[in-house]
């Protein structure tokens, strides 16, 4: 049968290509210059134990003019909120590092203003790697994120031999992948001048 499950052909497929592992990947942030002086850090980066490959869902409404409903898709898709947690430090720095951005966004030492958009944004970069070389096989790019929430740090007397951690929820405007770069209208030898160019470019 044309359809029947080829065992054979299933192993030679994990053989040739594997498996991902969910412990195998490096995490990057960008953060807003206007903030640190700094664009990232690489012991923020390091210290970081877990994060999500966000998902997103397509928005939709049912069409009932007549016959079939059909749900529809329309407009922009909505992205799910990426968490990430990190290790902490003796100095709790990555907390700190956390509490100043967060801080940042609307400064509640300073009549709670609201800092401008542009100002407060980052982006953070995942890259899954491959299991043997360590190399980069997929990567996924938060952009024009930043902390939204910070978690409760849980401190008990009776926790012995354990690390303390903190956990945050990022938002972010929209995730590109090497197969969701849009390319209409960009030039067909560097790329430039596509949606998500423009995007980068503030031009809409």
């Amino acid at each position: 049968m044309a359809n029947e499950f080829d065992v054979g052909a299933f192993t030679s497929h994990i053989g040739t290509s594997g498996l991902a592992s969910p412990n195998k990947f490096k995490v990057h942030f960008d953060f807003p210059l206007s903030l640190f002086g700094v664009t990232s850090g690489n012991t923020f980066d390091l210290m970081c134990e877990n994060v999500d490959l966000a998902g997103r869902n397509v928005n939709s409404a049912i069409n009932i003019e007549y016959g079939i409903r059909r749900e529809v898709a329309y407009n922009a898709p909505a992205y799910d909120q990426l968490n990430v947690t990190f290790l902490c430090s003796q100095d709790m720095r990555e907390k700190e590092t956390l509490e100043r951005w967060n801080n940042y966004i609307v400064k509640v030492n300073e009549g709670f203003d609201v800092e401008y958009y542009d100002n407060y944004t980052g982006a953070i970069t995942v890259d899954v790697l491959d299991k043997q070389t360590l190399k980069p096989t997929y990567r996924v790019t938060y952009n024009e994120a930043y902390p939204k929430v910070i978690n409760s740090v849980p401190f008990n007397h009776s926790s012995t031999n354990q690390t303390v951690k903190v956990t945050a929820m990022f938002t972010y405007a929209y995730y590109t992948t090497p197969t969701s770069r849009d390319t209409r209208n960009a030039d067909p030898i560097t790329g430039s001048g596509g949606i998500e160019d423009q995007i980068s470019r503030g031009t809409i």
